[in-house]
């Protein structure tokens, strides 16, 4: 997504402290306007999503996980890398592994059937992550669906579940609706302001569409935190927020059972706290799925046609960025920042990740720039002609030889152009060739730098550098000589030399770094 320009301190005498506030508000309103929000990383590097899938999936292997268990995980978390739901993706797994390896979470949990019917069902997740009770469990309510129109799925005793758009994707996959969310169970101070009550439980929505975006929505259930002053002037987002919050968490959290005593700590060995609702609609039982697509696609496709909010390059509606950066990331491979990066070689070091993404990650890092340049243009010249240098001229040009470039670039760098493509003019008259006529040498130029992190202890790191300047050698040759006659009939034997270069020759240097 690109970003709206930031403002720029001002040059103008005695405003230089003026432009540089103006500098740091508009760096701190974006922020804001980036908090809470997943985008794409402006910097790092790219990690193939089959590398990825295979890393997470070793990862939570070593941590005690089924294999199959461990690939569904992959699956399920590289999908939001993909979409840039960072928060929710690969960078969870350094948490999960730690629960499963401290004993708080389930690694091999066999999820139960508690009850269900034909448009029902209750799953119990034994301690172990949200993800299979949910994934399988809204796989069997797409059955049902099929079946009953809509059918709805509670589940209980595990741990995180991820992001609610999981499962309403789920259902999306199959042209059905999706709805889910989940809470945690927590306890309140009534000694504590209401406001104290609103957390951030998740809820998703997700309807199909054809050839536009889905319309996907995945948010925590808490629209506005609370703000004294604000709620004074207009408590009505707040009452809303907390109203929203409220039934997210009675529908995914009271309602499927996780305040039941068995399963909180001690009498439970697991720390499952959270429980999830999830909802599938058919949409054949309520009309033909293709007539619901070409709706959507109009009432999408109509409100992407309208103008963008401030700050974003487009129009789209919830999903639709997601959708272009899913697409995008497939082909380019998962841009993973540089603290993303930092907790993947964490973890990888801590379970010994052989794989080719954890090789990846294991510490090194890749960085380059690439610079691709067109030449600057220069002006073709002819040497002073007293008479016309009297009349304060200026630049003295040639006359274009007939039938020949006024750009007659040949290249080398002993003779950059062709002299025979320009005549001396008539005494007391200006050439006819134009200023900046002929086009220098361009820039192509490839620097690289390879860096290993080694991890030593807790406290130290070893980091080694290696940087490649001009990796390729390339010669970028520098401004040609430009004075092509003399005189008429004398050519300038220099006409067309060049005798410098933009870069060095390739240059290579090897540095080491001990932090402590």
């Amino acid at each position: 997504m690109k970003e709206g320009a930031k403002e720029s301190g001002s040059t103008e005498v005695g405003r230089s402290d003026r432009g540089g506030r103006d500098q740091r508000s508009g760096e701190k309103l974006e922020r804001q306007r980036r908090q809470g929000r997943n985008t794409p990383r402006a910097s790092g590097i790219r990690i193939p999503a089959q590398d990825m899938r295979g890393f997470v999936a070793e990862v939570l292997v070593k941590a005690g996980t089924s294999l199959e268990d461990a690939e569904l995980m992959g699956e399920i978390l590289v999908a939001n890398d993909l979409r840039c739901l960072f928060s929710h993706g690969s960078r969870q797994i350094s948490a999960y592994v730690r629960n499963m390896t401290g004993g708080t979470v389930n690694p091999r949990p066999q999820v139960k059937v508690v009850r269900e019917s034909p448009g029902a069902l209750v799953l119990d997740g034994d301690g172990g992550l949200g993800y299979f009770p949910c994934h399988h469990g809204t796989k069997q309510l797409i059955e049902k669906a099929g079946k009953c129109g809509i059918a709805a799925l509670t589940t209980v005793n595990h741990h995180h579940f991820g992001a609610a758009s999981n499962y309403s994707r789920q259902a999306l996959a199959q042209n059905c609706i999706g709805i889910s969310m989940s809470s945690s169970r927590s306890s309140r101070d009534p000694g504590q302001m209401l406001s104290r009550a609103m957390g951030n439980s998740p809820i998703s929505f997700a309807i199909p569409t054809g050839e536009q975006p889905p319309l996907v929505l995945d948010m925590g259930g808490t629209i506005t935190s609370f703000d004294a002053k604000m709620f004074e002037v207009n408590p009505s987002p707040f009452f809303k927020s907390l109203g929203l919050i409220s039934v997210v968490q009675a529908l995914g959290g009271v309602f499927p059972g996780i305040y039941r005593e068995e399963l909180t700590q001690p009498r439970s060995r697991w720390e499952s706290n959270q429980g999830a609702f999830i909802v599938v609609v058919d949409v054949s039982h309520f009309m033909p799925i293709e007539e619901l697509k070409s709706e959507m696609d109009a009432f999408v496709g109509m409100r992407r046609a309208m103008k963008p909010l401030p700050g974003l390059d487009r129009a789209e509606l919830a999903g639709g960025f997601e959708w272009a950066w899913a697409r995008e990331n497939e082909i380019a491979g998962i841009p993973v920042g540089t603290e993303h990066e930092a907790e993947l070689a964490k973890i990888a070091a801590e379970v010994v990740v052989d794989g080719a993404a954890g090789a990846i990650l294991g510490g090194w890092q890749l960085g380059a720039i690439l610079k691709l340049a067109d030449g600057p243009p220069v002006s073709v010249t002819v040497d002073e002609r007293g008479a016309l240098d009297d009349l304060n001229y200026g630049l003295d040009t040639p006359d274009q030889a007939s039938g020949a470039s006024n750009n007659p670039v040949l290249g080398n760098a002993d003779r950059y152009f062709d002299t025979n493509a320009f005549v001396f003019p008539p005494d007391r008259t200006a050439g006819n060739v134009g200023r900046n006529t002929l086009i220098a040498p361009g820039l192509a130029n490839f620097d690289l730098s390879l860096t290993k992190t080694t991890h030593v202890g807790e406290t130290v790191t070893v980091e080694f550098r290696a940087e490649f300047y001009n990796l390729f050698n390339r010669v970028n040759l520098g401004l040609p000589e430009t004075l092509a006659l003399e005189a008429p009939g004398e050519v300038n034997p220099d006409a067309g030399f060049i005798d410098s270069s933009t870069t060095t020759m390739r240059q290579v240097q090897f540095g080491l770094r001990i932090g402590f």
